[in-house]
């Protein structure tokens, strides 16, 4: 599972932003010619009462009527597709409860990796497109974004980091004009095991869509679990409030609960884990004597460390972990692990990530003490 950070999304295309590099993408019995790829300028696409204030307002009419209006075109996507999919992210909080408990920026859907294919020529036929999406230089926070056009050849591939779903026209550029637009796509693996945070393998049965009437309308939806599983790691106000009203649901059950916990520690174990061994393996190769750029140096050559490096950020990150090797009296592999997990924080995360799985519990609990008293009065 990648990072619960999304990408900003698009607004304007760049002066230079199409690429006149042109595929073939095929939908029936006709072929198109799309623009492979588009260069687009991120933009913060915050809605009001989100990410300010612990307790997040009602949208307005306004508002409401903008969601209903997406969901409403969203089905005449999908309704009649039988591709494996379901909506998930926050939205589906609201969906569960039967109305609309805050803004909603946009429509996050899951799809089965086998699908992805036959999902890219549904859209083609409904004028949208699939793309990968990527910073064009990862270095610089201010970079634009390349969306590119996924071929068949490339949904194969299983290389797609990011996926979202954008509105075009015939030409294949990117409408900015469409209403419902900008969808995030996460690819669910039906043939092997779904991972989560740090590779922990997630119960199965959470990737079963589950069907739910909203607004009059007929929709599938993630199971609770795989929401308050990601919710648990994210720090923004709004996911801790979509977290009290998933509680609220009745439909988060306390076996759900277990279950996200045995997963939260299992990730806590593969971290430790992931630190010991690569302290353990460069630990030889660091003496009293060394300098921060040995350490530095040492801690590259790993091969688990060098992957992990994607920014220049990432590197910089390494280079002040050398340091702090450095300082140390005391280099011997075992006081190396504590200094590490202590600065990268793994057990200050699992801490918080325990303390709000202890709060869901209770008010799950609780929920499910209330729904036992009122069947029994109904008996």
């Amino acid at each position: 599972m990648t990072s619960p950070e999304k990408f900003t999304f698009p607004q304007n295309s760049s002066e230079k932003g199409e690429n006149t590099k042109q595929q073939q993408v095929e939908t029936g019995q006709e072929t198109h010619e799309v623009l492979k790829f588009q260069e687009r300028t991120p933009f913060d696409n915050k809605v009001d009462h989100l990410d300010t204030h612990d307790e997040i307002e009602l949208p307005t009419d306004e508002e409401r009527a903008k969601m209903d209006h997406d969901l409403k075109e969203f089905n005449t996507i999908f309704a009649e597709s039988d591709i494996d999919y379901y909506i998930d992210g926050g939205l589906i909080v609201s969906m569960m409860r039967g109305e609309y408990m805050r803004t909603h920026k946009d429509i996050d859907i899951s799809v089965a990796r086998d699908d992805l294919e036959k999902l890219d020529k549904l859209l083609l036929s409904k004028n949208y497109g699939l793309f990968r999406v990527y910073p064009k230089n990862p270095n610089d926070p201010r970079s634009v974004n390349v969306f590119e056009r996924m071929s068949g050849e490339d949904l194969h591939s299983g290389e797609e980091e990011f996926l979202m779903i954008a509105s075009i026209n015939e030409q294949g550029k990117i409408n900015d004009d469409t209403r419902l637009n900008f969808m995030d796509v996460h690819v669910i693996e039906t043939k092997k095991t779904q991972k989560g945070f740090s590779g922990v393998e997630l119960p199965q049965e959470w990737f079963r869509p589950r069907d739910v009437i909203f607004r009059g309308q007929k929709f599938k939806i993630a199971h609770p679990a795989i929401l308050a599983y990601i919710k648990l790691h994210r720090k923004r106000p709004y996911d801790q409030t979509d977290l009290h009203n998933l509680a609220e649901t009745d439909e988060l059950s306390s076996v759900d609960i277990d279950a996200i916990e045995r997963a939260i520690e299992q990730e806590f174990e593969n971290n430790t884990t992931a630190v010991s061994n690569i302290i353990k393996r460069v630990a030889p190769n660091i003496t009293q004597d060394s300098t921060a750029e040995d350490v530095f140096d040492a801690l590259m050559q790993d091969k688990d460390v060098a992957d992990r490096i994607k920014k220049e950020e990432d590197k910089e990150r390494v280079h002040k972990l050398a340091e702090l090797i450095t300082r140390q009296d005391d280099k011997s592999s075992e006081n190396i692990i504590r200094v590490v997990i202590d600065a990268a924080g793994v057990e200050a995360e699992v801490s918080e990530q325990r303390e709000k799985l202890s709060t869901l519990r209770q008010r799950v609990s609780n929920v499910e003490k209330i729904k036992e008293i009122k069947d029994n009065l109904e008996k």
